[in-house]
This record gives C-alpha cells, sequence and structure tokens, in this order.
C-alpha cells in the first residue's frame, strides 16, 4: 500500500499525460504528486499500528514519513534523487540487521541504482550524492525512532 498505489497512480497520471513523466521532471508537478505519497504513507503507518507492527517496521515507516518531507522539501526547489535516497537508507540499514559482510555486498546495490539514475538521463551525479547523503541522514534519524518505538 505504501509505495504500490502512489506509484501505480503516478504510472496512469503519466499514461494520461497528466504529468511529464514517470519521473515527473517539471518541477511544478513534484509537489502534489508528493503530497499524495506522503499520505499514503502516513495511511500505511497509521495501519502499521492499528495492526500491531512490530517496532522495527514501524520506525522504518516513521523514518520513511520523515525522508519524504525531506525529499518532498528538497524537490519543490531541486531535483535530488529520492531512488538514490531510498536505496542509501535500506543499504545502510541493513547493518544493523545483517552480519556485516552481506551488509557490504548489498552496499552495491545504491551504487547501481545512482549509476542506473545518471546513466538513464534522469538525474546528475551531485543529485544522486544528494539523495545518498539524504537517505544516510534519515538512517541516523531512525536509530533514536527505533530507541523510542521500542521503550
Amino acid at each position: 500500500m505504501i509505495a504500490v498505489l502512489p506509484y501505480a497512480a503516478l504510472i496512469l497520471l503519466a499514461r494520461s499525460g497528466r504529468v511529464s513523466g514517470r519521473f515527473v521532471s517539471e518541477r511544478r508537478q513534484r509537489g502534489p504528486i508528493l503530497a499524495c505519497v506522503l499520505v499514503s504513507v502516513i495511511l500505511g503507518v497509521s495501519l502499521l499500528i492499528w495492526l500491531g507492527a512490530g517496532a522495527q517496521l514501524l520506525a522504518v515507516g516513521i523514518a520513511s514519513i520523515l525522508g519524504l518531507l525531506v525529499v518532498t522539501a528538497v524537490n519543490l526547489v531541486w531535483k535530488l534523487s529520492i531512488h538514490a535516497a531510498i536505496a542509501a537508507f535500506v543499504g545502510v540499514l541493513q547493518f544493523t540487521y545483517l552480519p556485516p559482510l552481506i551488509a557490504g555486498a548489498l552496499l552495491l546495490v545504491p551504487v547501481a541504482v545512482g549509476w542506473a539514475r545518471v546513466r538513464e538521463g534522469a538525474h546528475t551525479p551531485l543529485q544522486v550524492l544528494a539523495g545518498y547523503g539524504s537517505g544516510v541522514a534519515v538512517f541516523l534519524c531512525y536509530l533514536p525512532i527505533l530507541a523510542l518505538v521500542t521503550s
């Protein structure tokens, strides 16, 4: 629900010509779309709370809301890579749950995502690096959120 519904709506909007495409290159179109994604994530986290989800899942959901607020604010004036931000967040998150060697190997995923975003022409290297930075920053916020929801 958190990701599938907004992405499906974005694909429909792109196919109908209401937005510039799946990657929404026109800045004025980003705000309403990211606001809808934020509402979807808030509803998803509310559902997790209602269902009694575990602390780790709940903390990831809350960190996702925080991350979305950050990338939405930035993307209203500049375009950072949300894909890179998510990949970096999940990549660093793996170090809290997996053995270091496996988690380290999984850091190839954010690198591949960043490379693909630049290769596809959707972002500049600086926009990808900014995405990585925001993803790591959100992870650093995730840790106290996790401590808060487990106490």
